[in-house]
């Protein structure tokens, strides 16, 4: 008889690894998103934390707004990512859902945007640019 190389585990294995590759793809994304936005500040720097683009209203806005999801959500995947491999240790031979990381990845953004962005709609309340901090602050 011949004993096939191929079980059941194989299969689990293959979703495992496509499962990890995404979250190990979504971070390595948000660390091009971080680096990405870094020029500014390098620019600001250069200046003696004197740059136009931190003077206007919007930019002030959108980069306070990024730079509080970005910290966060690179904490969320890390967190996801140790409770996940923690799973595939203790239950190897359970799979992975890969969308319910999707369900969870979006619900996680939209609650986190939400929760940064509707407390300044309501209260009509701003993020400022600090010289001496170097950033804009709520």
């Amino acid at each position: 008889a011949v004993v096939s190389t191929q079980s059941t585990g194989d299969n689990s294995s293959s979703a495992r690894k496509k499962y990890f590759r995404i979250l190990f793809l979504l971070l390595a994304y948000l660390n091009l998103l971080t680096c990405a936005t870094l020029p500014p500040l390098v620019e600001l720097f250069f200046r003696d934390r004197e740059c136009a683009l931190f003077q206007a209203p919007w930019f002030c806005w959108s980069w306070g707004i990024l730079w509080e999801f970005i910290p966060f959500s690179s904490v969320f995947l890390l967190g996801v990512m140790s409770i996940s491999r923690m799973i595939t240790l203790l239950l190897p031979f359970k799979q992975l859902n890969i969308p319910a990381l999707w369900v969870s990845l979006t619900v996680y953004t939209a609650y986190t945007i939400l929760v940064k962005t509707l407390p300044l709609i309501i209260s009509n309340a701003s993020y400022w640019y600090s010289k001496t901090g170097g950033f804009c602050f709520l």
